[in-house]
């Protein structure tokens, strides 16, 4: 298992209240790679509080969806972790002066595809091997934590 893939199981384990997160204005790329990562968490860890945020809902109807809740603020609401997909930094999931999320100590891990990354990012873990897709990087990278399982 890779050292990236090993930590994010740690925090993982260790949290109890996850928040996942897309970029704003999520395409499907940040819909799917969110409600994938909401799937798999949930499988690994039944008993962990999982909620997934978004401010905006797509017109398509895709499973899971009902679970992402529709907001017009990101705030902090005791989160121990927070799971950024499709995006390499939480300051793209959110509006400054707005969300207040970021402006609290809770673990940040960003999965990501993108080439460009953010230097100043405040993920203590990004995950990224550059994958055509945010949703194909959360598949490969819960595969190896499921094992053949």
């Amino acid at each position: 298992m890779k050292r990236e893939t090993k930590e994010l199981k740690k925090y993982l384990e260790k949290a109890e209240k996850i928040l996942i997160l897309g970029h704003k204005s999520p395409d499907m790329d940040a819909l799917c790679s969110m409600l994938l990562t909401y799937r798999f968490i949930k499988e690994l860890y039944p008993q962990k509080e999982i909620t997934m945020k978004a401010k905006q809902s797509p017109n398509t109807n895709l499973p899971l969806m009902e679970n992402i809740q529709i907001v017009e603020k990101i705030n902090y609401s005791k989160e121990d972790l927070i799971i950024v997909v499709d995006a390499n930094d939480i300051l793209r999931c959110i509006v400054e002066g707005e969300d207040d999320i970021h402006m609290h100590d809770v673990e940040v891990v960003s999965i990501d595809h993108h080439k460009e990354m953010n230097d100043n990012s405040i993920s203590r873990l990004t995950i990224n091997e550059f994958r055509s897709s945010a949703t194909e990087q959360v598949y490969v990278l819960f595969k190896e934590i499921f094992g053949k399982k």
